[in-house]
C-alpha cells in the first residue's frame, strides 16, 4: 500500500514537472540574451529531485521554422519520456513558435513585478508568471544569487491548477524549480555545461 502511494505521489510529481516544461516553463543583461538563459548547441542541464529522481533539458540541434532559426530544447523526463520546445532570444526574452505565430516564454531581464502569460495554443494549461525578486539559492554545488519567478498554472477556463515557483541564474538560465500536482517537488541544477 505504501508502495502504491508512494509511486503515485511520483507520477503526479513527474506530470506536475512535465506540465511545468511544456509551458517552458523560465536577470542580468539585454532582453533575451545567452547571459540570461543560455540557447547554444551541446549545451546540458540535469536536475536532481527526491528520491534520486533526475530531469535533463538539453539543446542538440538547431531548427528552421517559417524562416527563423529556434534551438530546439529537449526535455527528457523520468517515466513521461522526451519532449522538444523550438525556443529562440528575441527582444522580449525567450520565445517558441506555435501556428505560425511566436509565444513568450520567459522576459528578460527579469524585474521584479513584471508578470506576463504563456498561453500556448494546443496546451491545455496556461501560466500566469510574476517576477518575485531576487535571492541566494544554492545549485550545481555554489551559492548565486537568482531570480525568484512565480507561475500560476491554471485551466483555459480559469480553474486553478498549482502555484508553482523557478528561480533563474544569469548564465545557466533555470536553476531550480518547485512543482505542484497533489505533492510538492523541488528539483535543483546538478550540473550545466557541454555534453
Amino acid at each position: 500500500m505504501r508502495k502504491a502511494a508512494l509511486a503515485g505521489g511520483v507520477l503526479a510529481v513527474l506530470l506536475a514537472l512535465w506540465a511545468l516544461l511544456t509551458l517552458a516553463r523560465p536577470a542580468g543583461s539585454p532582453a533575451g540574451s545567452s547571459a540570461d538563459y543560455p540557447l547554444e548547441e551541446g549545451l546540458r542541464w540535469t536536475y536532481r529531485g527526491a528520491g534520486n529522481l533526475a530531469v535533463v533539458r538539453e539543446i542538440e540541434r538547431t531548427v528552421e521554422v517559417d524562416g527563423r532559426r529556434y534551438r530546439e530544447m529537449k526535455f527528457v523526463l523520468p517515466v513521461l519520456g522526451t519532449r522538444a520546445i523550438p525556443m529562440r532570444h528575441s527582444a522580449e526574452g525567450v520565445v517558441t513558435t506555435r501556428d505560425g505565430r511566436e509565444f513568450l516564454l520567459l522576459r528578460f531581464p527579469m524585474v521584479k513585478g513584471d508578470t506576463w502569460t504563456v498561453d500556448l495554443p494546443s496546451e491545455k494549461e496556461v501560466a500566469d508568471c510574476a517576477v518575485l525578486g531576487h535571492e541566494e539559492i544554492e545549485f550545481a554545488g555554489r551559492k548565486a544569487t537568482a531570480t525568484k519567478v512565480e507561475v500560476r498554472r491554471r485551466t483555459r477556463d480559469g480553474g486553478r491548477i498549482s502555484t508553482d515557483y523557478e528561480w533563474y541564474a544569469p548564465g545557466v538560465g533555470l536553476a531550480k524549480m518547485e512543482v505542484t500536482l497533489g505533492v510538492r517537488a523541488t528539483f535543483v541544477l546538478e550540473s550545466f555545461g557541454r555534453r
